[in-house]
């Protein structure tokens, strides 16, 4: 799903119906689960089947869908911000941009900011969502942010404190790491420039060494 959000997903017949039919199985899954469980957390569900529209969903599935909305409508103030963040996703892909804005503004209320570490939420600090910590909730709240106010200063403020965390540890998990290299490149202002040669200055004198190590 990261891939395709970029747009690297190679377009392969075989690989096309590899994903189809994956899609089509979670389809069946969650639908049946809803049929005995509707009372349980769709939301990620939804949120990976939003990356795929092309995909007809089952009549079955599409309740899913519909009764997950409703519930994030009327239930999203009791969330985490994680959990607003995700919310505020599955609303706009569905068109309710009002209240999507509205999730990211209460978002919004929970950050700290400076001018030397960037935007980020410190009640994510004890939070486990889907299996990530705050680095994986903080770039899907990036993710929010790109999708509702794609334009908002806000962003490159959290993805300049998403790379200074790789510089003083790592990003965890390969799938937190997937998913803040992705919220990454899909969002805010140009950062990357061509490689240039590295160079040595000590006062104005340019340091010209015979060997590079």
């Amino acid at each position: 799903s990261d891939l395709k959000q970029l747009g690297f997903l190679p377009n392969d017949k075989k690989l096309n119906k590899m994903i189809t039919n994956a899609v089509k199985y979670v389809d069946d899954i969650n639908a049946r689960q809803y049929a005995k469980n509707p009372s349980w957390d769709y939301s990620h569900y939804v949120y990976i089947r939003d990356l795929y529209p092309d995909i007809k969903q089952s009549t079955a599935a599409t309740r899913v869908t519909n009764a997950t909305l409703q519930r994030l409508i009327s239930q999203w103030r009791e969330d985490n911000v994680a959990g607003k963040a995700i919310a505020a996703i599955i609303l706009n892909n569905h068109n309710y941009h009002s209240t999507a804005r509205q999730i990211l503004n209460s978002i919004r209320e929970y950050s700290k900011s400076s001018v030397s570490l960037g935007m980020w939420w410190p009640s994510l600090e004890n939070i486990s969502y889907w299996s990530m910590d705050k680095i994986g909730c903080t770039s899907i709240i990036l993710s929010a942010f790109n999708k509702i106010e794609p334009t908002c200063s806000d962003i490159d403020k959290i993805r300049q404190w998403l790379i200074l965390q790789k510089g003083a540890s790592d990003w965890g998990t390969s799938v937190t790491t997937s998913q803040v290299i992705t919220s990454i490149l899909y969002s805010g202002t140009k950062w990357h420039h061509p490689a240039q040669g590295s160079f040595v200055k000590i006062g104005d004198q340019l340091v010209s060494p015979t060997n590079f190590e």
